[in-house]
């Protein structure tokens, strides 16, 4: 089966926290993201490095681990005027549509872990079946 995935998974498979045993499964499968999902998995390993939680070392480990995962990307640029509809529609942070929007695109499910997102998705029909929790 194939997946869109979120940062929220993504980090799952540098960082062992809840539900990283879910995300570990999820590399059996061929994933997919937008292009932003690399920005945002950096984003947490420097958020960790500045808050003195991690070494510069094991950032740079963790993010060399992160980038051999097979995630086909999608240049966020093809999808920014769907990603912008459903932001406005959702009254959401268009970071997260970006995925929304590729699962639409792929006719594949987007996993994640963010459970505020997948609440809101849930109220609505028309994304419902694009969204699943990991």
């Amino acid at each position: 089966m194939d997946y869109v995935v979120d940062a929220s998974v993504g980090i799952k498979w540098v960082f062992p926290e809840h539900n990283s045993e879910a995300a570990y499964e999820l590399l059996s499968h061929q994933l997919f993201a937008p292009d932003l999902f690399w920005a945002e998995c950096d984003n947490v390993l420097i958020t960790a490095l500045r808050r003195g939680h991690l070494s510069v070392a094991a950032v740079k480990q963790r993010r060399h681990t992160l980038r051999a995962v097979p995630v086909a990307v999608t240049p966020h640029a093809r999808l920014a005027s769907r990603a912008w509809q459903i932001a406005l529609t959702l009254q959401h942070p268009i970071y997260d549509c970006y995925y929304l929007a590729l699962a639409e695109l792929l006719g594949v499910p987007m996993i994640t872990d963010d459970r505020k997102f997948y609440r809101i998705i849930q109220e609505h029909k028309n994304w419902g079946k694009f969204i699943r929790l990991l």
